[in-house]
């Protein structure tokens, strides 16, 4: 694992949605993306109130996977952890670090 200098701006980043209610992963990457070429330091995804507890495992891990594909490695990503258990709250720091593992 690399040392991360853990100074500067980290904005916890809000997901955009449609006006469904359905996720925007294009607009979430953009706006990313943007933040990134802003010169933010780093990024946190599903860091913002209520947002990490207000999705599904599988939408989380979706999220992380394109916060990790438009971030490709520029700034650090960290991930809030807001689960109703401590066992919950294990099993997502352990599904963040799969996506971080992932090819």
């Amino acid at each position: 694992m690399n040392n991360i200098n853990w100074q500067g701006v980290y904005p916890a980043v809000t997901t955009q949605y449609f006006d469904d209610m359905s996720i925007n992963f294009a607009a979430t990457q953009t706006m990313i993306d943007s933040l990134i070429k802003e010169g933010v330091d780093g990024i946190i995804a599903l860091g913002t109130v209520g947002e990490n507890c207000s999705h599904t495992r599988e939408e989380k891990k979706a999220i992380i996977i394109a916060v990790k594909e438009i971030v490709a490695g520029r700034v650090p990503v960290i991930s809030g952890v807001a689960e109703t258990t401590t066992q919950f709250a294990i099993e997502y720091a352990q599904l963040c670090e799969e996506v971080v593992l992932m090819a």
